[in-house]
């Protein structure tokens, strides 16, 4: 089995677990996302997605959504009620075939990535977007040992992150929130 396989295949288990549904980071951070870097209004690209509650939340703030993610039981059912099921599935370090947005949001995702992939996870979002939200965990997670697997797969400091993310692109806003760091980045 392929390494794409194998992440989707932990995915669509953790995503089984109700106890791994119960906090979507996304959702708690997409007010602060839109207050602070004032994206523009259309089409926006939510890189891994996850339960959707995030790209909810950006499509009440008057986004045109789609949503991107590994496994296909990631999504509430409330989020496929209320915008639909506009969920591509992917894999994110391989080119995906998706129109480009002026905007991406990628939140608790990038920890999750193999190492050796998240360039290419970083660059395949720059060029599908004019600007890219990243907000990355820098320590382990908790929940992979309830599934015997390891969920965080690139922990990394803040300023590792900002150095890869400052080769790929322009960084408009970065900040480090000691647990997380927090990105804004155009397009070169």
């Amino acid at each position: 089995m392929n390494l794409a396989a194998q992440e989707r295949e932990k995915y669509k288990k953790a995503w089984a677990h109700d106890a791994y549904r119960n906090y979507a980071p996304g959702e708690q951070i997409a007010k602060h996302y839109v207050e602070q870097c004032r994206p523009r209004k259309g089409r926006l690209i939510d890189f891994g997605a996850g339960t959707g509650r995030g790209a909810y939340e950006l499509h009440k703030s008057g986004y045109d959504v789609t949503m991107v993610d590994i496994a296909d039981n990631c999504l509430d059912e409330e989020v496929k009620a209320e915008i639909g099921n506009r969920l591509v599935i992917a894999n994110l370090w391989e080119q995906m075939d998706l129109p480009q947005a002026p905007e991406g949001y990628c939140t608790d995702v990038m920890e999750h990535i193999p190492e050796e992939k998240v360039l290419a996870v970083i660059n395949n979002a720059l060029h599908l977007c004019d600007r890219v939200f990243f907000h990355i965990c820098l320590r382990n997670d908790h929940f992979g040992k309830e599934l015997g697997e390891h969920l965080h797969l690139t922990v990394k400091p803040f300023t590792w992150w900002r150095d890869i993310l400052r080769d790929s692109g322009t960084i408009i806003d970065g900040r480090d929130l000691i647990d997380n760091g927090w990105f804004y980045v155009a397009r070169k």
